[in-house]
């Protein structure tokens, strides 16, 4: 059973979606909007604070497995291994679009750090008061 199948068969049976709503899903050619933290994260959204996951399931995950070459050189091979893992997974109604991170500017990060070493140095005077 793929992972496509487990999620659906979960999503049905536990009432997240009737069998004709994951069914249109499907024949659209759309996943159900039902995915991990990672994944939501990686689509640019966030899942919002204090949401518990919609789902938990058993889902397959693979990994290349690492050999060694002739020269003893840590190689990737083509060997894959497959095994189940727990998945949390949330739905659209749990997440929201992620916001932009405006990076600090090098004044921002001085300031913050001299804040920071005065913080410090108050909490010194105190306890050697």
């Amino acid at each position: 059973m793929t992972n496509e199948q487990i999620i659906y068969n979960a999503a049905v049976s536990s009432g997240l979606f009737t069998a004709d709503a994951a069914a249109a899903f499907l024949k659209a050619g759309r996943r159900l909007p039902l995915h991990t933290y990672q994944e939501w994260r990686r689509m640019g959204y966030q899942v919002k604070a204090g949401e518990k996951a919609a789902l938990v399931v058993n889902l397959w995950r693979y990994t290349k497995s690492a050999g060694k070459d002739a020269d003893g050189n840590e190689v990737e091979t083509a060997e894959e291994h497959a095994y189940m893992a727990k998945a949390h997974l949330f739905t659209a109604g749990q997440v929201k679009k992620a916001e932009a991170v405006k990076p600090k500017t090098r004044e921002e990060i001085a300031a913050y750090n001299r804040m920071l070493a005065e913080q410090r140095k108050a909490r010194q005077v105190v306890s050697q008061g």
